[in-house]
């Protein structure tokens, strides 16, 4: 569905300058039944549009209204038919457009005619040409070699039908409303066909003269233009997600687009979800609100550049949820710049203006059977630079993002990344700051998924600087803390509930935790890091798992504590298992907590 949108942004400009052209020839046909009159009015108008079109169109209607008094002219049932045995000699002619139309028009009127003009000074002016419910089709036939001729076509035909008996054409106003058009592809049946209703199309102060043909402050010879489409829909993905987009507007003059609403939700379950693939996969879930996008040209993206100046997001809402109960996929998972790199088309976004955002990243445990969450919400800030062009990567080749949230609803968290687009390591920085936070807040976090429940803390900062390629990160992790207190939990299968843990894997987990590393405690407030990257984790795990590599030795769990202790225990259980004999039950094997004190004590 992708490869149709692409394809159909790519002719857009042709189909706007298509349609205006035929009705253009409406005008011409018209000014041909005022000078000609009644008499020989239906041969006449269908005449001219036939011979406009090089015998490629013509036109069929019920019946012509016309009141010279009022300046009104219209058609009823007017209907646009192409010819394709035509289009097959004009084609062998290098003559052809890419695409064919048809058009079917209940009513088609135009109102206040200038009579005194059309006839004396053969100018066509005409304040409102309105088109209400019209059925456009497009069909797409095979690709010519030269795709520059179809736009030169039809601005000959155009320079031609005016270069006559008429000097001028001036429109006020040009309305099609509630618009149904469809595009079928019959060059490529692997693409899917596009279906869009309710459309406006709206052109303000058409001028056409020989002037004006190549006047470029003006999209196809209006001063103001701009299209609107109500909703449109389609699946991505082998049909897994659903886009929907609400409100899409272009102020095509203006290079502007907007969009009320963009949502992207999953089409099954979260448990049919995981069910289509072998490895687990994130399921996305997502909103975003008013869209601002300047710098909108419908001229570079008819030529594939997607190019834009600034893109602002005022609201935004995402989703994020990962089963781990299905294997993780072995394959390499791509670092931001790969993923760039990966777009087929070449896109610059010079700034992404994010405002109030809300990320949630839920993650099932299968040994806790819970679900975990990690939340950050008030999102804002900017990213710059984000490209895959070659050239401009030459010319900058860091992608910039300075955000803002609260992480948790509980504390202050700023971060700053600087990816390196021309690093062959895919190098980039990441560094940040956390304040205030409340521990307890980590709960709905450390139980599902860590087994842990923190009764009390407070973290007052942590901060973090790294420097990370695709291969390791390295930096330094920083954090002043309180009061803190946690509780080990296990998970009780039968109701499937969370529960503390036996006393002597409390107290072992408990007797490595430091209560406090404020100033004066004589304990460390900072620790480097050096970690290595797991290619099947994503880029965020890469990051935040380099930052809780140096949390835990200022908490009092380093590595060297941890392996020692693993060993130690595992020491003592072969050693009681030989004293109690084979027959004893397991439950013999656990520690009381005066055991597991001296233990620790003597050990450690």
């Amino acid at each position: 569905m992708s490869k149709v949108k692409t394809h159909f942004k790519r002719y857009h400009k042709h189909y706007l300058l298509t349609v205006l052209s035929i009705i253009i020839l409406i005008v011409i046909a018209s000014w041909v039944v005022v000078r000609h009159y009644r008499p020989i009015l239906s041969e006449k108008l269908k005449q001219q549009v036939y011979l406009a079109s090089d015998s490629l169109y013509r036109v069929d209607y019920s019946a012509v209204h016309l009141k010279p008094i009022r300046g009104i002219f219209s058609l009823d049932s007017f209907r646009l038919i192409p010819n394709k045995v035509v289009y097959r000699k004009l084609k062998k002619a290098h003559r052809a457009p890419d695409q064919l139309f048809s058009l079917s028009v209940k009513k088609f009127e135009l109102q206040h005619i200038h009579l005194w003009a059309l006839l004396r000074k053969k100018e066509a002016q005409i304040e409102v040409i309105k088109v209400e419910n019209p059925e456009i089709s497009v069909y797409q036939l095979p690709d010519r070699e030269d795709e520059s001729v179809d736009k030169q076509t039809v601005r000959e035909g155009i320079a031609q039908l005016i270069s006559g008996s008429l000097k001028s054409i001036k429109i006020g106003h040009i309305g099609l409303h509630n618009i149904k058009f469809s595009y079928v592809d019959s060059s490529n049946h692997k693409l899917n066909d596009l279906d869009l209703r309710k459309m406006d199309l709206v052109f303000e102060n058409v001028f056409i003269d020989s002037s004006t043909l190549e006047d470029s402050t003006r999209f196809l010879f209006s001063k103001r233009s701009w299209f609107y489409l109500k909703k449109l829909r389609f699946n991505i993905q082998d049909s897994l997600y659903t886009i929907d987009l609400n409100g899409i507007g272009v102020s095509i003059n203006e290079g502007k687009l907007t969009i009320d609403s963009l949502a992207v939700h999953p089409r099954l379950s979260e448990e049919n979800f995981a069910k289509q693939f072998i490895y687990r996969k994130d399921v996305f879930r997502g909103k975003m609100s008013r869209i601002t996008i300047n710098g909108f040209d419908i001229a570079d993206i008819s030529k594939r550049d997607y190019s834009f100046n600034k893109v602002k997001v005022s609201q935004f809402k995402l989703n994020i949820f990962l089963n781990r109960r299905p294997p993780l996929n072995p394959k390499r998972k791509p670092m931001l710049q790969e993923a760039l790199a990966k777009i087929i088309r070449p896109i610059y976004v010079k700034k992404l203006a994010l405002k109030n955002g809300f990320i949630k990243y839920s993650e099932l445990n299968p040994n806790s059977g819970q679900v975990g969450d990690v939340v950050f919400n008030q999102i804002h800030g900017d990213i710059e630079n984000i490209t895959n062009d070659s050239v401009r990567i030459k010319k900058n080749p860091h992608l910039i993002a300075d955000l803002q949230t609260r992480f948790m609803d509980a504390g202050d968290l700023n971060v700053h990344w600087d990816f390196n687009l021309r690093s062959p390591q895919h190098d980039f920085i990441y560094e940040g700051k956390l304040t205030n936070l409340k521990a307890s807040a980590l709960n709905p976090a450390t139980k599902p998924l860590g087994l842990i429940r923190v009764k009390s803390g407070r973290i007052h900062a942590l901060d973090f600087h790294f420097s990370a390629n695709h291969r390791q990160s390295v930096g330094k992790v920083k954090m002043k803390y309180d009061r803190l207190k946690i509780a080990v939990l296990s998970h009780d299968e039968q109701k499937n509930e969370l529960k503390k843990k036996g006393l002597a894997s409390l107290a072992a987990n408990l007797l490595l935790i430091r209560e406090s590393n404020m100033p004066g405690a004589g304990v460390p407030q900072s620790t480097q890091v050096v970690f290595a990257r797991k290619p099947q984790r994503s880029i965020f795990s890469y990051m935040w798992k380099s930052i809780f590599k140096g949390v835990k030795p200022l908490v009092g769990i380093d590595q060297k504590t941890e392996d020692k202790l693993k060993e130690m225990l595992a020491k003592w259980k072969e050693k009681k298992k030989d004293s109690l004999g084979k027959n004893k039950e397991k439950s013999s094997l656990k520690m009381t907590f005066k055991e597991i004190t001296k233990f620790i004590d003597k050990n450690l």
